[in-house]
């Protein structure tokens, strides 16, 4: 969240979530669930700056909304061997097991506690399809979030699925979608604005342009922070005798915000962004 918050630049657009984006997707529907009032989790956070920051903003929405903490270890990165906090978590008995891990880390984590079989369910604060696919469907269980996924029934969506597919031999993850994206805002706003001139790109999207997104609804630049205001989406891990092939891991829950909800529902409020454009 510091790139669009404390160290924001009038220069600097965020297509990819904030932790604080991610966290509110999933905690959206863990709420409405009735998952987080009076549940116990225990949390796994990276010891660096973007485990902490996620850890700051899961924990904070876990206690606004009646949630209790009972543990947090804190994993140094490329850790290889999970087994003493898998340990500690079958000691500790939690409803809810929420990784606040990334890349690699969350592979190989996925994988080793599922060899342990707990039956405590996860989920967390961020989640990369690329790390998933990695981990594979006997490794994965339960609801994530997820910025973008090549499961979306809509015809852009799936025009660029086909296309990137054929290209590459699989289809796009999240990250795929953000760089293509990207490019995509760049372009509309080169030809529409008719200029390359940085600042007036700048002014173009900080009055509220839209663009196709490949999602349901359209995003468009908040002008205080540059963060897009988009839909995200719950999804839920596939049963594994439904899969059409070994990238079809998920199914769609439901987007956050719904259809009639406000797309602000998910970003940080003012008072959550230290965000002061330069």
């Amino acid at each position: 969240d510091a790139l669009r918050g404390k160290n924001c630049n009038r220069l600097m657009f965020h297509v990819e979530g904030g932790n604080t984006m991610y966290t509110k997707t999933i905690g959206t529907w863990q709420k409405a669930e009735n998952k987080i009032k009076g549940a116990r989790w225990y949390m796994l956070t990276a010891d660096y700056a973007f485990g902490h920051d996620l850890f700051r903003v899961s924990s904070k929405f876990l206690k606004e909304n009646g949630g209790e903490l009972i543990n947090n270890d804190m994993v140094p990165t490329n850790s290889q061997d999970y087994s003493a906090y898998i340990l500690k978590i079958r000691q500790a008995k939690p409803d809810l097991v929420y990784i606040n891990l990334a890349g690699v880390d969350q592979t190989t984590f996925l994988k080793q506690y599922k060899e342990y079989n707990l039956p405590f369910p996860l989920a967390g604060g961020v989640m990369d399809t690329i790390n998933f696919w990695a981990a594979g469907i006997d490794s994965i269980s339960g609801h994530w979030q997820s910025l973008w996924y090549h499961g979306l029934e809509i015809p852009a969506a799936l025009a660029f699925t086909n296309r990137f597919s054929s290209k590459f031999g699989f289809p796009p993850d999240n990250q795929a979608w953000g760089d293509y994206v990207g490019v995509k805002i760049m372009a509309q706003s080169i030809a529409e604005a008719k200029t390359t001139d940085a600042l007036k790109i700048v002014a173009y999207l900080e009055k509220g342009a839209s663009f196709d997104i490949l999602k349901a609804r359209k995003g468009s630049f908040r002008a205080w922070d540059h963060s897009l205001l988009q839909e995200m989406y719950v999804v839920k891990v596939k049963d594994k005798a439904r899969m059409k092939d070994k990238w079809d891991i998920f199914d769609l829950v439901r987007p956050v915000p719904g259809a009639n909800e406000s797309l602000e529902l998910i970003q940080p409020t003012r008072e959550e962004n230290a965000c002061t454009m330069a």
